[in-house]
Order: C-alpha cells, then structure tokens, then sequence
C-alpha cells in the first residue's frame, strides 16, 4: 500500500493492489509510451480522503489525468477492487438521508473493458462494469458504454445501466473543476444527460433520497437532464407511472436532498 497524505492541502491517497499482470507490446520511456495487450489487475483500492485544512497555504496534491504518457491497452481487467471517498470534514448523514456521497465505499468491482487508451484523457469501451456499496444498497450488476475521463469531465456515451431493481439507458456527462468537487457531488458536478430510458421504483430512487420512497411508484421516465443533484431541469420530460398515469412536459427542481423544502416549477 502507498499513502500520500497532504496535512496541509486537505487530502489523502490511499492506493495498494494484489497483483498486476501486463503484457507488452511497445515501450519507450524517453516518449512516454506505453502500449500493452493486456493488463490485468487484482485487487485495486483507492480511497480519497478529505480532511480540514491548516493555516498552511500548501496546495493539496490532487488526482491528474493528464500525467505526460502516451498509453493504450486492446484488453484491460480489474478484479475485485475497492474505491471509496471519506470526507472527514462533513457530517455522516446516510441514516436519515441516503446515499451519503462525501462517504461511501464500492467494492467487488469487476471491470471487463476493451479499447482502452490513456494520454490527456482516458477512453475506454466497457464491456461490462459490476460493483457494489451495501452500506448504501447499491448493488450495480451491468454497466455498459463507451466511456472518457478527463480532469473536468467524465463522459459516457450508449449508457445501458442496471442497479438493484433499476435500469437507465443513454448518454451522461459530469462537469467538475477537480476531483476533489465530489465529496460535495450534490452541489457541485454538473451532470447533462440524454436519458432514453429509466425504469426504476420508489426502493431504488430512496438510496438516493430516503424522503421520496413514498412518493415514487414503479416508474419509467425519459428526457434530457441539465443541473446539478440539488439544482436541475428536466426539458423533453416524459413519465410513466404505474403503467396508467403518463405526464409530459418540462420540469426544473430545487432543494435536494430535503424533500420536505424543495422546490418543484412543472409544465405539463
């Protein structure tokens, strides 16, 4: 395991693996290029950690994409891994809340993916994603799409997602200035997505929202999102409900997570 904590900037890494089995097909260290076969991973964790700042004006030591390496891999496996991020500064919250987003730990990731290439941004084709948060009860069992990640963004393109008993097909960007921005996902990531297909129930949209389990019913819903968690419109909004009650329009929410104060401006 290796620990980079920065006491002064606010901020822990926490990084260890099993094993890593590589297969190389091209190095060149003076270039900065890597290009492999096949990489397989057993047993990554990488936990973020958020503490409160000192005096100090160092500046935290954040996770980069873009590090100066050319690198691509045409298989890439992971294998039981763990990610998780602990803001220390925050108030634990999942007991009346939901899905705590500045605590929350993943595991038993299993990741299948092809294509996988690394130089100012990450892309990647996955074939499928599993993972897994029992304290939150999230227990995804397919992802699969096209993915990029970047140090502002993370997108994905042909989305086809199932959790629990929930499934969402479509396209999803999150903006962010620096990875640090989601221990306050809530407020803070900008999310812009094409959803063709959610079909979800009250339990499910509750790991999120524990407030709104009584008030969702099994349900489809289709359109295009643009906002934040706490801040968003919903234009194009389609919503089927019970497979009897259909509503049409467009939407604009405030005041998540406290359903009880929201706001909600609705055109039918």
């Amino acid at each position: 395991a290796v620990n980079f904590d920065d006491i002064f900037g606010g901020q822990g890494h926490q990084i260890q693996l099993n094993s890593l089995d590589i297969s190389v097909q091209d190095i060149d260290l003076k270039s900065k290029i890597l290009h492999v076969n096949s990489i397989k991973i057993v047993e990554p964790h990488y936990i973020l950690s958020t503490y409160k700042h000192t005096e100090d004006t160092t500046e935290s030591m954040p996770f980069e994409v873009n590090i100066g390496w050319n690198m691509a891999a045409t298989d890439l496996q992971i294998k039981d891994g763990k990610f998780g991020i602990h803001d220390h500064t925050k108030e634990r919250t999942y007991s009346k809340k939901g899905f705590e987003f500045t605590w929350f730990d993943v595991d038993s990731i299993q990741l299948s993916a092809q294509n996988f290439k690394w130089d100012s941004i990450m892309s990647v084709n996955i074939e499928n994603l599993a993972a897994r948060s029992t304290k939150n009860d999230v227990n995804l069992t397919q992802l699969k799409g096209q993915a990029q990640l970047s140090d502002q963004f993370i997108a994905a393109q042909n989305l086809d997602v199932a959790y629990n008993q929930s499934v969402v097909k479509g396209d999803a960007k999150l903006s962010f200035n620096g990875f640090g921005e989601f221990s306050e996902f809530i407020d803070k990531v900008h999310i812009q997505a094409d959803l063709k297909e959610v079909r979800s129930n009250g339990h499910d949209v509750a790991v999120w929202e524990k407030s709104t389990q009584q008030y969702v019913p099994n349900t489809f819903v289709s359109g295009q999102f643009d906002g934040t968690i706490s801040d968003f419109t919903i234009k194009n909004l389609v919503v089927t409900a019970n497979q009897f009650t259909e509503i049409r329009g467009e939407a604009s929410r405030k005041g998540i997570p406290d359903f009880n104060k929201m706001y909600i401006d609705a055109q039918i």
